[in-house]
């Protein structure tokens, strides 16, 4: 017997696999397949309770099981920290829908308002001469009296 939106093991003598993944990798699972409707190549890494969909650089929604989350390219003035997306886990095509408009913004590379500035290339120090070592004395026999 398979959930809804999640289709049964595809070898059923490994006991249906799938079937016992955490609830949220085949929320995570769901939402690939679901982005793929949009033209969308996505990865699902799974583990320890949370799975990350990467889509592509600064593009990743993770979930819980619950519900998605991803940055949505803003930056808060009030805490000056990012500000995330928010998605039910049970609603994959509005989720989906919604990281589309995000990865459509970044591939046209259409800025944020609060995009930060680019950061300048750091100027290469100039290398430092290898420093000399004298030579070594020449050993010498101690003197006996």
């Amino acid at each position: 017997m398979s959930l809804p939106g999640e289709p049964a093991s595809a070898d059923p003598g490994r006991g249906g696999e799938r079937l016992r993944r955490h609830p949220a990798a085949r929320a995570a699972h769901r939402l690939c397949r679901t982005l793929e409707r949009h033209g969308i190549t996505a990865e699902v890494h799974e583990g320890r309770g949370l799975a990350l969909v990467s889509v592509c650089v600064d593009l990743v929604a993770w979930t819980d099981g619950s519900c998605y989350f991803w940055w949505s390219g803003e930056v808060s003035e009030a805490t000056g920290r990012r500000t995330y997306n928010y998605s039910p886990a049970g609603d994959p095509v509005t989720a989906a829908r919604r990281v589309a408009d995000r990865y459509t913004t970044l591939r046209h590379g259409r800025p944020t308002p609060s995009s930060p500035e680019p950061v300048p290339a750091l100027s290469r120090p100039e290398p430092v001469p290898a420093l000399s070592r004298p030579e070594p004395a020449p050993a010498t026999a101690p003197a006996f009296r």
